[in-house]
């Protein structure tokens, strides 16, 4: 079966796993959005979905340019820094929507936070766990990660979504922005370790 994960990949997943249990789908930011612009309900307005559709896609824009910037940072110098750096940028986001996720300008700002900080998670998790690993068991790995990242993004996806079906959402990006911190601290202990 080939010899065993070291000690320092299961670091990071723990960290990777605190993180992912705040990393909630990115898609409610469309009923935030929409919410923010004032659609009441389940009479909303097509043009105000078409409004938070167009912020999403802002967002996934937004991304996609993070993403080769922080690829090319990442190139020339620590990986895991950058990563627990975007880490603390999905915390920001959450508590951004926690306190103001009814401002749509507070709202846009969250929504370009996290462009950046999905684009550094999504760049960078993988690139990490490479370091870890030797390229006999970095296949397994990697489905590790996915596998942790799915549990993570389900639980966080349906507290989260419940706690705004229930008009919680501050509790809900509140408890996200919990988890998130821990992971950052978790990986930030783990950081500390190496150096």
């Amino acid at each position: 079966p080939g010899a065993p994960f070291p000690r320092s990949f299961w670091l990071f997943m723990g960290g990777v796993l605190l993180f992912g249990l705040g990393d909630f789908s990115r898609t409610f930011l469309i009923l935030l959005a929409s919410r923010a612009l004032g659609e009441g309900g389940a009479g909303m307005a097509s043009g105000t979905l078409s409004i938070a559709v167009l912020l999403y896609a802002f967002h996934n824009l937004v991304s996609a340019f993070a993403a080769y910037v922080i690829g090319h940072l990442a190139d020339r110098t620590s990986k895991l820094k950058i990563l627990v750096f975007g880490y603390g940028l999905g915390v920001l986001t959450n508590l951004l929507l926690a306190a103001f996720g009814g401002s749509l300008p507070w709202l846009i700002a969250a929504i370009i936070l996290s462009g950046i900080y999905i684009a550094a998670e999504e760049t960078l998790e993988k690139a990490v766990l490479a370091q870890e690993l030797p390229k006999n068991r970095r296949s397994l790995g990697l489905g590790y990660l996915a596998a942790f990242n799915a549990v993570g993004d389900m639980v966080s996806s349906l507290y989260v979504g419940a706690l705004l079906e229930s008009g919680h959402a501050g509790v809900g990006c509140g408890l996200a922005a919990g988890f998130g911190a821990l992971g950052v601290a978790w990986l930030l202990v783990v950081s500390g370790r190496r150096s």
